[in-house]
């Protein structure tokens, strides 16, 4: 789990220009080994409303459930996920403002998608230095600068 909360304050030399507030957001992931060697994984997040200058953003959410399974000595994974999809449709609201004006807007997105991916790991890449016995040496470097 992922938690922040942050207290913001936007300041300006023009007059009615400023905005203060909390914003925060929070995530959290599980994932369950199930038998026959699938793994079903669950996370979700949701982000307030951000705080602008002028006015504020909108919330954010979202949610994912996934399950995969690992073949072939864990090189082959094949996973199913299904994002956000209820509700399908998602509706943002954002509020614009200054001294004497003020704006709303709404949008309308498509929230939801699924995906099966199939990954493969070819090998690995090792973080070794092979070591040498043999060395270097250099003989005619002047070290006396006596004529």
């Amino acid at each position: 789990v992922n938690v922040s909360a942050d207290r913001v304050q936007y300041r300006s030399v023009l007059p009615g220009v400023g905005n203060s507030g909390w914003q925060g957001s929070i995530r959290a992931k599980v994932e369950q080994e199930l038998p026959l060697g699938l793994t079903l994984g669950a996370s979700a997040s949701y982000s307030s409303r951000d705080i602008m200058v002028q006015g504020r953003g909108a919330h954010n959410f979202g949610y994912n459930i996934s399950l995969y399974k690992q073949f072939l000595n864990r090189r082959l994974s094949v996973c199913i996920d299904a994002d956000s999809f209820i509700p399908v449709w998602y509706r943002q609201t954002r509020d614009t403002f200054a001294s004497q004006y003020r704006a709303a807007s709404w949008m309308r997105t498509f929230h939801a998608s699924f995906s099966v991916s199939v990954r493969y790991t070819f090998g690995r890449l090792r973080g070794e230095v092979k070591e040498s016995s043999l060395s270097l040496g250099n003989e005619d470097v002047k070290k006396d600068y006596d004529y």
